[in-house]
């Protein structure tokens, strides 16, 4: 296997949650069947206990009733039962010569000290296991003293008890081993099929690194996190996919916005430097060259303070205004300009107060009513209100202008944009785009509606700040 197959299968994430799976797997099982394990040898344990003191009990009362004839009688009868290999039954004198008891040759090995039973009382029995020295290896031994001078020691090979424990076992590795196998190959196919989604993702990941901003990833119907991360993935692709074409487009428009100015500014250098003669028509060349790069500083400026309000990097200098009184002064300013051109501008205001940074809510309704009043023909009007309604101040700026048509109206407030009907006037395409950039920066809205021919309605939506 080469290095670069080792490191995959390394780095594999589905190998490592198939291993840890049967980690776990074996763990668990492991820890189970020991617990099984050691219940029932405490459980078998306790029963042979529980039946060689059944059978004490019956051998003291035998004791109590009979003679010694008697008592090997019982002894007999028990072994009989059992099998001389299986168990024996010894009662003895302190010096330990047997008075009555099964066949012993099987238990040589036994041994007897009544030293053992010092302090106990009469007849309290005390358990013991021994190691057998033959194939039964292991017996459980009880000792207890019936009366002065009397003692009775009995024994139950442990052989049974050993082959069933010993096969518990071999079947317990075994059902290990298989859960072991079994959890392998089940964590390794549940991974592949959970991986199966993130390798088409990371497959898309890597088309789109490449440059393919189009690919999507084929995402099913369900519900689960991997096809959530696949429509979260797509919705960032075609966020990303758009902003590129926006940056494309912008970068376009800057590149046909700057060139205009720069070409003019080196247009009246060039005249300047090949027919001036005096000093005045240098004087007039250089204000030409002021008055361009006046233009030019304003357009790099406003584009400035569009992305500085989009990013809000800028921490605004909030006070609370009322927006009746923005609009009062806007108006003011542009009726003037209005009158001039033959439109009426008219208001309809309602003390608002709004909480806001002041120059900027300026700035828009500014750039908003002069847009009005711009687009407005001869004998229009143009009308500008304020109100509130459930904790929202509205600012609306109507006219019946042109209108816009409807595949302009989606990109009023994209920077550089320009309608077919705005072209031929002076201006970049930045005064709405600026007004949206500043209203949203104060945590509002501006909406347009419009139908050609009727005219347009600009709304900006503002937080009231009348509690």
């Amino acid at each position: 296997m080469s290095l670069r197959l080792r490191s995959s299968w390394r780095g594999s994430f589905a190998l490592r949650l198939a291993a840890t799976c049967a980690l776990l797997s074996a763990l668990l099982s492991v820890g189970g069947l020991s617990v099984l394990y050691l219940v029932v040898k405490s459980h078998m344990k306790h029963a042979t206990d529980a039946g060689m003191a059944s059978d004490m009990r019956e051998i003291f009362i035998v004791v109590d009733r009979s003679n010694l004839d008697g008592v090997r009688a019982c002894f007999d009868a028990i072994t009989a039962s059992q099998g001389s290999m299986d168990s024996f039954y010894h009662l003895m004198n302190a010096q330990g010569e047997t008075l009555a008891g099964s066949k012993l040759t099987p238990w040589q090995d036994v041994a007897f000290d009544p030293q053992r039973l010092k302090g106990l009382s009469a007849r309290k029995p005390i358990m013991r296991t021994v190691v057998l020295k033959d194939a039964r290896k292991s017996a459980r031994v009880l000792e207890a003293r019936v009366a002065d001078n009397l003692y009775l020691q009995m024994g139950l090979s442990l052989e049974e008890t050993n082959k069933f424990l010993f096969h518990l076992r071999s079947v317990a590795t075994w059902l290990v081993v298989i859960l072991l196998a079994g959890s392998t190959v089940t964590g390794w196919l549940v991974a592949r099929r959970a991986m199966s989604g993130i390798r088409r993702i990371t497959r898309a990941v890597e088309r789109v690194t490449g440059g393919s901003f189009g690919d999507r990833v084929p995402v099913s119907p369900g519900g689960d996190e991997i096809s959530h991360l696949g429509r979260t993935f797509n919705d960032m692709a075609e966020r990303v996919q758009t902003t590129l074409a926006e940056m494309r487009q912008l970068n376009s428009n800057i590149a046909h916005d700057l060139r205009s100015p720069i070409t003019r500014i080196r247009g009246v250098a060039e005249t300047s430097l090949l027919t001036a003669d005096n000093q005045q028509e240098f004087q007039e060349t250089a204000g030409s060259v002021i008055e361009e790069c006046d233009r030019l500083l304003l357009l790099i400026n406003t584009t400035l303070d569009i992305a500085e309000a989009e990013a809000g990097i800028r921490r605004l200098d909030l006070s609370t205004f009322d927006l009746a009184e923005v609009a009062q002064q806007a108006a003011e300013i542009f009726r003037p300009v209005a009158e001039e051109n033959g439109v009426r501008l008219g208001t309809r205001l309602t003390r608002t107060p709004v909480r806001g940074e002041l120059p900027r809510i300026q700035r828009a309704v500014a750039n908003l009513v002069d847009n009005a009043v711009k687009f407005t023909p001869h004998g229009g009007e143009v009308l500008v209100t304020v109100s509130e309604s459930q904790g929202c101040a509205r600012l609306v700026v109507r006219d019946t202008g042109p209108g816009i048509l409807p595949r302009d109206l989606p990109h009023v407030f994209t920077r550089f944009y320009r309608g077919d009907k705005s072209r031929h006037l002076p201006g970049h395409g930045l005064g709405l785009s600026l007004a949206s950039a500043f209203v949203r920066a104060n945590g509002g809205d501006l909406s347009v509606e419009s139908e050609p021919g009727q005219g347009s309605i600009f709304t900006i939506r503002l937080p009231a700040a009348s509690g």
